[in-house]
Formats: C-alpha cells, structure tokens, sequence
C-alpha cells in the first residue's frame, strides 16, 4: 500500500508490503538546519583595511541562507560596519562593475549599523539578516569599516566544511559611502578573511 506524507506542500509516497514491520522513512521535522562556518583567529594579522571582499561558494545541494557574519575589526568600541553582496564572483573583471562599486548597482546593502568590538582579540558580530547562495553556486559579500579598520594578513588559505568554502579575500581601501570605492583596478592582493559566518541550510524552497 502507499502512505501520504505532507512535506512542504507536496506529498511523498512510499512503497509498504502487506505485513512489514519497518516504519517508513520520515520526512524531514525541520526546513533548515543551522551551521557555522569559521576562519579561525590568528593573532598574526596586521594589515588594516577598510574593508573586505571575498567569495563564498556553496559546495552543496541545498541553498544556504547566511544570516551573520562575524569579522575581525583592528580597534576597541563601536564602530559603524556595513555587509553587501552580490551573487557571481567578485573577481570577474579587474575593473568597473565586476570591482566593488554600487554605481553599476550590482550590489545589494544587507545591513549597515554601529556594532562593538572588543578589539583585535576576538570578533565582532553583525546584526542577522538574509542573504541566498544557491546550491552549487558563488555569491560574494564585501565588507566595511568606514570609519575604523579590518585586521587581515597576506594569505592565499580557502577554508571550507565540506558545505560552504570562503575563498581568499581582496582589499578595499577607500570608501565614498554607498558608491563604495571608485572605479579602478580590483586588487590583485590576496587576504585572509578572519572570521565566522552563521548560516542556515535550506531543505525546501519554502525555507529560502
């Protein structure tokens, strides 16, 4: 016979012969499973920037919605810190839209607001808000201090957890509020973004 499960707005149906003692597989209790992924704190990083920019990939086949990050700001207090994002890669061209620039309005403001840090021993978390990489797919995110600075180091390191891998960062080193930075060469230098990003995975489209 066939047993009915409502999964979602769908059904899934499984196949029972008469007298069978195993119970059908269920379905998923949950839409999401929340997750973390880390590049971990170094104590070795000195290079001040204002900023970062840097492409996360989703090595899975789920959608993965990001909701935090967590970032290493180089001084005590609070700070103003602003988190945007873009599906596609960042380094697609070494100048103009495919650099980190809102006038060619590629890039969408997640969250702009004064967080605290504790200075350069531990990081500092954004306000949670949503952002989508798509199963199999490159969405990259920039970050900025527009009055303070990030801490980074010279690296050439992917981390990844098998789900998402954050690929080595570029700089950015000057900012005109929400044009960003001016249209020249994107930055051949590679960094190390240190820090956590706190994300969900989606196990339906109703999740994302």
């Amino acid at each position: 016979y066939y047993r009915g499960y409502g999964i979602w707005g769908g059904l899934r149906f499984e196949t029972m012969q008469p007298g069978s003692t195993e119970a059908p597989t269920t379905a998923p209790t949950e839409p999401t499973t929340p997750g973390a992924i880390e590049s971990p704190l170094t104590g070795t990083s000195t290079e001040r920037v204002h900023g970062l920019q840097f492409d996360v990939e989703n090595l899975g086949s789920d959608d993965i919605i990001v909701k935090k990050l967590s970032v290493l700001m180089a001084d005590a207090g609070t700070h103003h810190l602003e988190v945007w994002y873009r599906d596609g890669s960042h380094t697609g061209s070494g100048s103009g839209c495919n650099n980190w620039n809102n006038w060619c309005n590629t890039w969408s403001k997640l969250t702009g607001t004064n967080v605290f840090s504790s200075g350069s021993d531990s990081f500092a978390a954004t306000p949670t808000f949503v952002a989508i990489v798509k199963a199999g797919a490159i969405t990259s995110f920039a970050v900025v201090s527009p009055n303070s600075r990030l801490l980074s180091q010279t690296s050439s390191t992917s981390v990844d957890n098998g789900l998402l891998r954050i690929n080595p960062a570029t700089p950015i080193n000057d900012y005109y509020r929400n044009n960003v930075q001016t249209i020249h060469a994107l930055s051949t230098s590679e960094l190390l973004f240190e820090g956590t990003i706190d994300y969900e995975v989606a196990h339906s489209e109703c999740a994302v």
